[in-house]
C-alpha cells in the first residue's frame, strides 16, 4: 500500500516521491501533488509513537508505550465464553 495525502492546496492526491530516516522512530517523507496544474511538493513527517504489540526481538534504545488496538466496525466479541453466539435464537 502506497502512502498518499490530499494536497493541502488544491486537495488533489500527492504521493512520496522520497523518504529519509531522521531517526529510528521517524522518517521526512517528501510529497508530490498528482495534479498538473498544481505541481506542489512539500515535507511530511511519519513516526512511531506506540505499540499495539509488543515485538519479539526489542531494540534495547526504543521505549513506546503500549496501546489497545483499534476495534474494527462490525466485528462482536462476546464478553465470556457463557454468552449465546451473536444471532442466535433461544430454544424453546
Amino acid at each position: 500500500m502506497a502512502i498518499s495525502l490530499q494536497c493541502p492546496h488544491c486537495e488533489s492526491r500527492a504521493v512520496v516521491e522520497e523518504s529519509r530516516k531522521v531517526t529510528r522512530l521517524v522518517r521526512d517523507l517528501y510529497f508530490r501533488c498528482t495534479y498538473v496544474h498544481c505541481g506542489a511538493t512539500f515535507k511530511s513527517q511519519l513516526g512511531v509513537i506506540a505499540m499495539i504489540s509488543p515485538s519479539a526481538i526489542p531494540h534495547p534504545d526504543v521505549t513506546l508505550p503500549t496501546v489497545p488496538g483499534r476495534r474494527r466496525p462490525g466485528k462482536l466479541v462476546p464478553a465470556n465464553d457463557d454468552a449465546p453466539a451473536i444471532g442466535a435464537t433461544a430454544e424453546a
